[in-house]
Order: C-alpha cells, then structure tokens, then sequence
C-alpha cells in the first residue's frame, strides 16, 4: 500500500514547514527549530505499511521533506510521499536478527516452532551455546541487574527487519500474540481463597516476558544495541502447565484458523492489544487497555453498539446487556471523571471474559465470512424472535414488490 494522507493533504502545515527550511553555502538544508513541531504534526497524518518502528519511521519521514525541499519541488505536496516510500524501500536494507528473552515459564516443557507475524519463535528449556556466553556477557556490561534465569523457560525469535529497533517491536509483538492465544485457551477459574483481589480475579497475563532481552546477529554475537528492558516485568514465579499438550493443541489449531482468516490482520492487532493489557502492572490501565482491545475488533466506541455487539452470544441476554453497560459507565467514569472503579479486579475479570468469547468467535469464522465488516455485521444483527420475524417479513414484502 502507498503511503497515504489520513484526511486532505495538510497542504497548509506542509507550507508552514517549507517556510522554515533553508539550503546553505555548502547545499546542505537545514531548518529551524519550529520545524521539529509541524514535522512531528505531519507524521501523525499519515498511513503507511512500512515495517519499521515508529522511530525510525518519523527520521525518515522527515528526510523525505528535507529531499524534497531540495529539489525545489515544494508545491507538489504528495511528492513527500513518494519520496517517504522510496526511502523506505532503499535507505534500510532488512536484516536478521535473534531476540531472546526468559519467559515466565517453567523449563519443563517441549515446544514446536510457532511461525507468526512474520517471525519464527522457539521456546527452550535452555538457551543454546550459540547465544548463551554472548547474552550473560552483554547482561553483566549494561547497568541492570542480573536477573534469575534459572528454571525459567527461553523464548528464541528469529526475524527480519530494517533497524534494531523494528525488530526488538517485531519480535515482541509476534510473543504477545503468542501468549495472548495461548491466554485465551486457558480455563479461567476464581480463586476464592487468593490473598487479594487480584489473586481471587486473575486477569494477568499468565505467560508473560522476563526482565532483560537480548538482541543477536545470526552468528550468536550480540548486536551493537545488545540489551532491551521489559518495562511491564514484574518479578514472580515460573508458572506450571496443567496440560500443555493441550495448550499447543490449541495454540496451533488457532494460528492456523487465524492464517486462512481474510482479516488475519484484524486480528492479530486485537490479540497484541489484549496481550499488552493483560501484561500492564497498573489495573487501572489494564482495565482502559482491554476496552481500547474490543473497541478495536469491534469497530467502535459507540455504546450502545458496543453492548449489542458483545451480548450477541448470550442466551439471558438482557442480563449481560446490563452486566456489559455497567462496566462500559465505569471506563467512562474513569476517563472522564478520573474515579477508579470500585472492584476494579472483578470488573477485569468479566470484561475478559466478554472479549475472550467475542475473540475466539472471530477466530473460528464459522460462516466464512470474507471481510470484518460482514462478521461485525452479522454480531450487530437483533436477536429477538419477534424482531427477527419482522425483519423476515419486511424483506419478504420487499421480494414481493421488486418481482
């Protein structure tokens, strides 16, 4: 896809930044400090589907201008990008690299090879010799403690990608669609004799990432920019699998249902949300993260839509209207009114619940459904009988008259 403006072309803003950009004696442009606001405000008015990280995004982004400008072609607004999207392509070229983190997992367990997100993830029980002497040295340079590693599980992810920083994001985005499918297959169960609320209402992410990663060139070496902190990490114990044969039952049964999904995009974007709302520390984030999740694989903020769209499953539906509503009032409140929800815990744990079941419905596709649009269509219809009845015959009432 080209490179796009999200609205018109910001032909004015693109004129206040050509007015203060400059070309020296030696050729060189430079510009003034204003610049750096209206660059910034230009690069958020775009779409691309450029593999790169946002960082590396926006210095490009902003030498397209730069070319542009030099080339006195300053009134052909969408040449910054054509130029966006040339340098794109030729200014980086892809590499590959390895990340490796510790996962909160025991090393007791046998995993294949998952392929997602355009990266190979291998999780071992111990980390290969390759990369081991490498990791432990780059660790014990840099200024963070040493973490533990010991019985805990190793999560090896081979990539390709532009820049060190595209494929540290690449990496940890394919993990937590990894954990966010492995999430949504286990049981949730209440734990009534949990010390906290958050013990009693779990809503963590249950295999979540250690502390430290560590970035690798394909001959185990560490990269220039070696190590890379997991802000989210919090530490505790490894975590034990009841079944796990049945955790990659199900873990490869829906990558491969999400791979012939048409809307296998949608999706992923929906499981990464959910992954990085589940491993936020905060509840209170957790809890504005899981709304900003099915907002997404709903398709919108709007209320009222919102609760018919996620009460569609259910038999006792004027219960879960209302269970749905009132959690719906307690994000609002929390935005606009600054007050935590009351039985903050709880809430996350039903609101999980809500989106599981929406997610995994998604998933499955099990009318085949072409598009998003026409799932969301079809979970957006009314449910009642006698509505149902109604519509039947205002379409059987238009075929009469048509015909």
């Amino acid at each position: 896809m080209k490179t796009k403006w999200i609205k018109a072309t910001p032909t004015g803003l693109i004129d206040e930044v050509m007015q203060l950009l400059s070309i020296g004696p030696s050729g060189k442009v430079g510009y003034q400090f204003a610049a750096e606001f209206f660059i910034d405000s230009l690069f958020g008015l775009i779409e691309h589907d450029h593999q790169l990280d946002n960082n590396s995004a926006h210095k490009i982004f902003r030498q397209s201008i730069l070319n542009v400008f030099a080339e006195s072609k300053t009134k052909d607004y969408n040449r910054i990008l054509t130029e966006f999207d040339k340098l794109c392509h030729t200014k980086l070229k892809p590499e590959r690299f390895i990340l490796i983190t510790t996962l909160q997992l025991k090393n007791l367990y046998l995993f294949p090879q998952f392929s997602i997100h355009q990266c190979k993830i291998k999780i071992t029980n111990s980390l290969p010799k390759k990369y081991l002497h490498a990791r432990i040295q780059a660790i014990s340079a840099s200024a963070h403690p040493i973490e533990s590693e010991q019985n805990h599980a190793y999560a090896v992810v081979t990539t390709e990608a532009k820049s060190s920083e595209s494929a540290v994001m690449k990496a940890n985005d394919s993990l937590a669609i990894l954990s966010g499918l492995m999430q949504v297959g286990f049981k949730k169960n209440l734990n009534i004799f949990g010390s906290n609320d958050e013990e009693k209402y779990p809503s963590r992410l249950v295999i979540d990432l250690g502390k430290l990663q560590s970035l690798h060139v394909p001959s185990g070496k560490c990269h220039a920019d070696a190590i890379w902190i997991n802000t989210n990490y919090e530490p505790r114990n490894p975590v034990s699998l009841k079944n796990y044969k049945n955790t990659i039952s199900h873990t490869q049964k829906k990558i491969s249902q999400i791979k012939r999904l048409p809307f296998s995009d949608h999706i992923e974007k929906c499981l990464l949300n959910y992954s990085n709302a589940l491993s936020s520390k905060s509840t209170e984030l957790r809890f504005l993260k899981l709304w900003v999740a099915i907002e997404q694989l709903l398709a919108t903020d709007d209320t009222e839509m919102l609760i018919r769209r996620l009460s569609f499953f259910y038999r006792e539906k004027t219960a879960h209207q209302s269970i749905i509503r009132s959690l719906r009032l307690a994000r609002n409140h929390h935005v606009h009114g600054g007050r935590c929800p009351v039985n903050i815990e709880l809430k996350l744990f039903q609101i999980c619940r809500f989106l599981e079941h929406t997610l995994l419905f998604f998933i499955s596709n099990p009318f085949r459904y072409k598009t998003q649009t026409d799932i969301i269509s079809f979970i957006s219809l009314r449910t009642e009988s006698d509505d149902i009845q109604m519509e039947i015959n205002k379409l059987k009432s238009a075929l009469k008259f048509i015909s």
